[in-house]
């Protein structure tokens, strides 16, 4: 989205995705799920009202009327919380799919990562010859990916330890992206970290900031 008319374009682009999803079962996968998801909290979130077309034409709408007007920040305690049930969501996926992981035999014993490229869907030739002969890269890439997904839930809330737990989250679906080409599913999961990254928006505070195009609040101007 842009941003025109993101009030009701949302719901559409919510049930287009679904519908599209249910009529397509050997199409979706994982990321399409996180997407959904996504698409639901931000159906109840203040969508396009910081930074989006509307926003734009609000802002000149204003200066029409008066040059040096300038619109207020908009207020929502919807804004912080969608941001945090995304965090939260993302933090729940992670630790799961790490403990998933750890129940099967292959990524107890260090193989997986090897395993994954045999198969016909992913096979790599190249580095497979690489893995044969430094068969110890496989092992460690397999142990990396669970603790990662383990430890993420845990020290991403930690201002110490969230850089380096967002960089390598972002790391491993780079990774994901280019070793086992599933590109859609990397993006939206390194978007989704990108909530994470306490910028522009304050996920325990009410308001969304504004940018410079939007200006600063001047007192008797409203929002309409």
């Amino acid at each position: 989205m842009v941003g025109c008319r993101p009030s009701w374009v949302k719901w559409i682009v919510l049930i287009g995705k679904i519908s599209y999803d249910g009529r397509n079962p050997p199409l979706a996968y994982g990321a399409d799920m996180v997407v959904c998801s996504l698409l639901v909290i931000m159906c109840f979130a203040p969508v396009g009202r910081a930074m989006s077309l509307d926003r734009v034409r609000a802002v000149r709408a204003a200066k029409r009327q008066n040059l040096e007007a300038t619109l207020p920040p908009y207020e929502s305690p919807w804004a912080g919380a969608a941001i945090r049930l995304m965090q939260i969501q993302m933090a729940i996926i992670f630790f799961y799919t790490g403990v998933s992981k750890i129940k099967w035999e292959e990524w107890r014993d260090g193989d997986a990562v090897w395993l994954v490229f045999i198969t016909n869907d992913y096979y790599n030739s190249f580095l497979l010859d690489f893995l044969a002969h430094q068969y110890w890269v496989s092992n460690i890439a397999t142990y990396a990916t669970i603790l990662v997904e383990v430890a993420y839930p845990f020290l991403i809330w930690q201002r110490l330890t969230r850089p380096y737990m967002l960089s390598a989250a972002i790391a491993l679906h780079v990774l994901i992206a280019a070793f086992l080409a599933l590109i859609y599913f990397a993006v939206v999961m390194i978007r989704r970290r990108r909530r994470c990254r306490r910028r522009g928006h304050r996920t325990s505070g009410s308001s969304i900031r504004e940018t410079p195009s939007t200006a600063v609040a001047r007192p008797g101007l409203s929002v309409s």
